[in-house]
């Protein structure tokens, strides 16, 4: 038969096209080219060092170390242990609030955060020191506002930060900040208001997502409204990040995600199945595939048309640790990180669709009738039956997942069919 793991609690199966298929038995089932893989979920929690709360944000710096935002801190793993740098009492060097929404990392491997209320903070690796920058009343040259809600660097090296109070551009020498106004087209303002989203993209445009409308500039300091299609009927005022390069501009809002294109235009993804749904993150992931992240769970491009929609399985070894997601990220050897507000973050590996995964999931009597298979044998018809600990039966199409249960309640364990 196809090859399959037994691992006590799943049935695995390894899925067209990968590794894993091309060791695999010739006697693959007939359905199997359309067989989904299964996301199999690394976590992380308060055991492993994780702080408790919200994870805000990830990031990766230069040397590959991986860096998180969260209610209890700044988080840093180098893969072995997590490392948490918190406020300290007294100490002026050390980050000045716990709490951070948003990193960045910059060219020089700075780490930049902000949070609800601290302001603005950068970490010095090689120094070990935090450097920090709040809005002051009295000086028009200090932040906007200690909300900050996120960062990026143009390619020039300038620094933009964009806040509950508008938008920011540091000054060279990190002595302050000048205020940008909003001037596009038949639009003046001497604000943007409440800006939440920034990405500088490789062709040196800054892309803005503020409560007035989503916003281009480019290198030579235009600045442009970027058109929305009229078919998006989500809240535009709500941009949440700003991800993507290239051709293809990723807006999470509320209500959807919106892709801008090569021409510029701002279309909705999915329009039908995303509209009321807050998205909150996405990525695309080393094969092309687009995640989304909401606090419904995550949603991922799938062949098939409809995006397929994951949503959390606490209670499910390798499941998605909750439904509540706040960023998704790709690392540069291709692994996806996932943050959440309960806690814990989950890891994909790069090579994570080498299998399809069938399991019992409690409350769900469309599943394999329990969590231990024993026995497994391939039908004349290419479908799988399975059996396994107190004495079921089940028929699986690998194609479909679609199980039926043939046998149940038979005295002891069916070791083999």
């Amino acid at each position: 038969m196809l090859a399959s793991l037994m691992l006590g609690a799943v049935l695995a199966l390894a899925t067209p096209g990968s590794t894993a298929a091309s060791d695999a038995s010739t006697t693959m089932p007939a359905g199997g080219a359309s067989m989904p893989a299964t996301p199999q979920f690394r976590r992380y929690g308060v055991a492993d060092g994780v702080p408790s709360g919200s994870i805000y944000a990830v990031a990766q710096d230069h040397r590959g170390i991986m860096w998180f935002g969260a209610d209890g801190g700044l988080v840093r793993f180098d893969g072995v242990a997590f490392k948490v740098f918190r406020h300290a009492s007294g100490d002026p060097l050390s980050l000045p609030g716990n709490q951070i929404y948003t990193l960045f990392v910059d060219k020089a491997d700075r780490i930049w955060a902000g949070g609800v209320s601290a302001g603005l903070t950068v970490y010095d690796q090689d120094g070990g020191r935090f450097r920090h920058w709040v809005h002051a009343a009295d000086d028009p040259h200090s932040l906007s506002n200690d909300e900050v809600w996120s960062i990026a660097q143009t390619p020039d090296g300038q620094i933009w930060v964009a806040t509950q109070g508008g938008l920011d551009r540091m000054r060279r020498d990190g002595s302050g900040f000048d205020p940008l106004p909003l001037d596009a087209g038949d639009e003046h303002a001497a604000s943007f208001g409440a800006t939440r989203a920034l990405l500088a993209d490789h062709e040196g445009r800054l892309w803005i997502g503020s409560e007035r409308g989503l916003y281009v500039r480019s290198p030579d300091g235009k600045l442009s409204r970027v058109t929305i299609d009229p078919a998006f009927g989500g809240d535009i005022s709500a941009v949440w990040r700003i991800e993507g390069d290239g051709d293809e501009i990723r807006v999470a809002v509320s209500g959807g995600l919106l892709v801008v294109g090569a021409d510029g235009v701002a279309r909705p993804l999915a329009n039908k199945q995303l509209a009321g749904t807050r998205i909150l993150s996405s990525v695309r992931d080393s094969q092309g595939r687009l995640w989304l992240g909401s606090l419904d769970g995550v949603w991922l491009e799938s062949e098939q048309g409809p995006l397929q929609h994951i949503t959390g399985a606490p209670l499910l070894p390798g499941g998605l640790p909750s439904d509540r997601l706040w960023q998704i990220f790709r690392d540069r050897e291709g692994g996806l990180w996932f943050t959440f507000d309960q806690s814990s973050i989950a890891y994909l590996p790069p090579g994570w669709n080498g299998f399809a995964r069938f399991t019992h999931v409690p409350d769900d009597a469309d599943s394999l009738s329990n969590t231990a298979a024993l026995s497994v044998l391939t039908g004349r018809d290419r479908e799988l039956w399975v059996g396994g600990y107190n004495g079921w039966v089940d028929k699986l199409d690998t194609a479909t997942g679609e199980v039926s249960h043939v046998l149940r309640g038979l005295h002891g364990n069916l070791t083999s069919l």
